[in-house]
């Protein structure tokens, strides 16, 4: 049952759902969308009719708190949001690992900024209930394109196509020169070698900074000679980096500190799937033992999709047979060299 206590604190909660919003410096545009949106969800939480086709659907009595209108909308309305805004790629889907909270939990990190949005926190906050999100984990929206699915439910009785929504920001971003885009990409791993190089720098002597050892990979995956000579096939106009993912992550192991910082890592050829049920690839990569960060120098090549590192499982090296190893490390090395003069 709605009480008047419920609605006056259900109210409060979206005012300061928008002062969350206010603070994650969006350009105005973005600003009014973002205010227009979470207006329409929080308005869509009341209705009975939406409960009952999503949120309640299948979801027994035991588990939601069915008594508080924005209970069980977390997941839906978080991709919704997501997905109808323009700058979709600034924003991250969380989740909070099972047994932490009550039951499971999804919210949106923007990622300029790092700040958390979630426009369902008070499904909790109402019975005093504080949602650690230091312990959240992000996770990819992986979209079924059923439309009896919660979410393409959902976001029609919200009056928005999820399945043209998904299909416009895919077009949006292929537009974009591939060259563009891994650049950028190059940027994003290098950033995030910087905050592990900062993490273990004073517990290693390596010759070389996990940075310059980023930065020398993704030069090398640029050009198309190195590509028949190390992973047996000609560079592909979009996948640069395809093929390098074991190789190079043995490299770092050894250039960059061994099993004193790295834990080896692989998402294994069955466990990720494609909508169909379909393998999609392997992906060998690098785990930080000390902040416990994903690390892996490729992966622009699955582009949409990103590698999903959480399901990833620990690798004994001794298994990972790269014949050209020594080869590439002089490649590297030399590559390095070049690039780290002063």
């Amino acid at each position: 049952m709605i009480t008047e206590e419920k609605k006056e604190f259900y109210e409060k909660a979206t005012d300061n759902i928008l002062k969350q919003v206010a603070s994650l410096n969006l350009t105005p545009d973005q600003q009014s969308q973002a205010v227009k949106l979470v207006h329409v969800l929080r308005e869509s939480f009341k209705d009975d009719k939406i409960k009952k086709a999503t949120a309640l659907a299948n979801s027994p009595d035991n588990i939601w708190d069915l008594g508080y209108d924005s209970a069980g909308f977390c997941r839906v309305s978080s991709v919704l949001f997501m997905y109808a805004m323009e700058n979709t790629e600034d924003w991250q889907l969380m989740s909070m690992p099972e047994g932490v909270l009550d039951y499971e939990h999804h919210w949106l990190m923007h990622k300029k900024t790092g700040k958390v949005l979630d426009l369902t926190y008070d499904q909790f906050a109402f019975k005093n209930q504080k949602i650690p999100y230091d312990k959240g984990e992000k996770t990819a929206p992986n979209i079924s394109f059923d439309q009896n699915d919660d979410e393409h439910v959902f976001a029609k009785l919200v009056g928005f196509d999820l399945t043209q929504l998904v299909n416009n920001r895919i077009t949006a971003k292929r537009a974009k020169p591939y060259a563009q885009r891994y650049e950028e990409f190059t940027k994003a791993i290098v950033k995030l070698a910087k905050k592990i190089h900062a993490a273990n720098k004073d517990k290693i002597n390596a010759q070389y900074t996990l940075p310059e050892i980023t930065l020398a990979l993704r030069n090398i995956y640029k050009k198309p000679v190195f590509h028949e000579a190390f992973v047996s096939s000609k560079m592909s106009d979009n996948k640069w980096s395809s093929g390098f993912c074991a190789m190079a992550s043995i490299l770092i192991y050894e250039l960059y500190g061994g099993d004193k910082v790295w834990n080896m890592m692989a998402v294994r050829y069955n466990d990720w799937l494609d909508s169909n049920g379909q393998p999609i690839s392997s992906v060998v990569f690098l785990q930080d033992k000390t902040t416990g960060i994903n690390f892996g120098t490729t992966g622009e090549h699955f582009y949409p999709l990103t590698i999903p590192y959480e399901i990833g499982k620990p690798l004994d090296i001794g298994r990972l047979r790269t014949p050209n190893k020594d080869e590439f490390k002089r490649v590297l090395l030399h590559e390095l060299s070049l690039n780290t003069k002063d």
